[in-house]
């Protein structure tokens, strides 16, 4: 118990002194850092922990949705990537605190993320999740940022470092995202116009469905 209390508090002081340096460096200066990316792991933990239950839901069912439909074919889609999109969705159509009587929250927030994804490959949308001043940074602070990024395909910004894209390549690792952005674009067709026996039997969900029902 107690270090479930401490850890918000040591992963925040990680963040700030890593990101104090980061900002004390001239914009043009500023670059990623693996080194800072893998120290920042424990405060970027936080982050999603600090978010809602229902909102938490929703990370877990896209992150089965990818582990069990498509990572076969689609591999190395890193993890916290997913739950940044799902958050930076959240964010966007105003569902990080959903109420209670929002009682479609979670289908709401999935078609959210879904079209996001796809937006980040098709139309080269920037995703930036703006977790605010006790962990993350601004939009202009993310622009200030660009010189690192701008480059790349694929920009999904790391929540808490905006010098670090989550979707930048790497060595051996390649990720085929125009097939990631199709499987968003039609499980999304499915979800809002697909009858409940294709979603649940034929879609690219079907087997999360399955593994979610058999645990």
């Amino acid at each position: 118990k107690g270090k479930q209390a401490t850890t918000p508090d040591r992963g925040k002081a990680q963040r700030d002194v890593l990101m104090q340096t980061l900002w004390d460096t001239p914009p043009h200066l500023r670059q990623a850092d693996p080194t800072r990316e893998a120290a920042l792991a424990e405060a970027l933990t936080a982050v999603v922990k600090d978010t809602h239950d229902r909102v938490k839901s929703l990370v877990r069912l896209i992150k089965c949705w990818y582990k069990y439909g498509l990572q076969a074919e689609i591999p190395n889609v890193p993890s916290v990537l997913l739950e940044t999109v799902v958050l930076a969705a959240a964010q966007r159509k105003g569902l990080l605190s959903p109420g209670k009587q929002d009682r479609t929250a979670e289908v709401s927030l999935f078609l959210a993320a879904l079209e996001l994804l796809d937006e980040a490959v098709s139309d080269r949308k920037v995703v930036v999740l703006e977790a605010g001043p006790v962990w993350g940074y601004t939009r202009a602070q993310a622009e200030s940022c660009r010189h690192a990024w701008r480059n790349d395909t694929v920009v999904v910004l790391h929540p808490i470092d905006p010098t670090c894209n989550l979707a930048a390549p790497q060595p051996r690792r390649a990720v085929d995202w125009c097939r990631l952005a199709h499987k968003s674009r039609e499980l999304k067709r499915v979800v809002e116009g697909g009858s409940m026996w294709e979603l649940e039997q034929q879609s690219s969900l079907a087997p999360a469905i399955r593994a979610l029902k058999a645990a």
